[in-house]
């Protein structure tokens, strides 16, 4: 098990937010609502979206791959908490005004459901010790019989479940705590056994990433050009977080990425950058950022077929950039504020409750 910085995670890191901002550009931005079914632009657009939809899945299995060997700090859970209750109020106030209901709610981001990945991402990193206990007492063989069974009963289970438009393991395609879960076990195997993977080419991890975004696309087409297949399937029946070509794009990528060598020049820059990458999320999906954005794209499907895939990503570019510069000044505001010390303290005071004895 390498414990050497892996700075291909910070790159993907980074490429991860970025591809979670183009998904909302398409999808909240209304260029996928209104680009017209099979058309050369709704087919492009679909395309670029299934190459994104991976990004959250890389999230989860980077938090596996980062944490396995590492221990548990509850430290960096209240960091992240003020985080985005920072954020959270900050927007509201702006946004909203100060309406004291809105702004009561402000404080509970996670009961309020006020960012879904930051409720799912609490919702499981509290059992990291434990989980971490048991991945690492097993040998490779079981911990790879625990992916097989967690990719044939979440991804086959959710194929079905979508299918007959059920949630029997309430797994919500993906957008739950027990599937960010299962990405955290597949994550830490990369780490604890990675001599295994680092003879492949990553020339064939992109062919795989390629060819299995191509199917799903190709899904899409096939179920919305046969009528009695559109009539009994959803078109997006493979474009989901759990479906099987996204699941393999999430563990091709995040493979390739690993392999990325980076110039010790550029080390300290990306360590920094990717450290802000989560602020980009809590900014622009917050709840009232998030209203106002709606629709708000939806001419680009319009456009001609590659200046919309310009403008698409052109914005993303800007919306990751304007967040990123508004991080920066948060980021050494929590420096002055001496917030870390803030989160040692009650890391100190949760773990000295935890291990009183009674």
């Amino acid at each position: 098990m390498s414990t050497e910085r892996n700075y291909g995670i910070d790159i993907l890191k980074i490429l991860s937010m970025f591809m979670v901002v183009v998904l909302h550009v398409l999808g909240q931005g209304g260029v996928l609502k209104q680009a017209l079914d099979l058309t050369l632009n709704d087919t492009v657009a679909w395309f670029i979206e299934i190459l994104c939809l991976c990004a959250v899945n890389l999230f989860a299995l980077t938090t596996g791959y980062l944490c396995i060997d590492r221990k548990f700090k509850y430290k960096n859970v209240i960091s992240l908490y003020i985080l985005v209750l920072f954020y959270n109020v900050l927007c509201t106030l702006f946004l909203n005004g100060f309406k004291i209901i809105s702004f009561v709610l402000s404080f509970f981001p996670v009961s309020n459901y006020a960012y879904w990945y930051f409720s799912a991402y609490i919702g499981f990193i509290l059992f990291i010790p434990f989980i971490n206990k048991y991945l690492n007492s097993i040998d490779e063989f079981e911990h790879r019989k625990l992916i097989y069974t967690i990719l044939f009963v979440m991804c086959g289970s959710g194929l079905f479940c979508l299918v007959h438009s059920t949630d029997a393991l309430k797994i919500n395609r993906g957008y739950s705590p027990v599937w960010l879960g299962c990405l955290y076990v597949i994550g830490s195997y990369f780490k604890l056994y990675d001599f295994k993977f680092k003879n492949r080419s990553k020339c064939l991890y992109f062919m795989i990433f390629l060819l299995s975004s191509l199917f799903a696309l190709l899904s899409r087409v096939v179920i919305l050009k046969i009528p009695v297949l559109s009539h009994y399937l959803e078109s997006d029946l493979l474009l989901e977080y759990i479906s099987f070509p996204i699941v393999i794009n999430s563990i091709v990528l995040f493979l390739l990425f690993l392999k990325v060598k980076v110039n010790d020049s550029f080390k300290k820059v990306l360590s920094f950058f990717s450290v802000l990458s989560f602020s980009v999320y809590i900014i622009h999906c917050n709840p009232y950022v998030w209203k106002i954005n709606e629709g708000v794209f939806g001419n680009f499907a319009y456009m001609p077929v590659f200046k919309m895939i310009f403008m698409v990503l052109i914005t993303a570019l800007v919306i990751y950039v304007v967040c990123t510069v508004i991080d920066v000044f948060r980021y050494y505001l929590f420096k002055i504020l001496r917030v870390d010390k803030l989160s040692s303290w009650l890391d100190e005071k949760i773990v000295s409750l935890l291990t009183k004895k009674g």
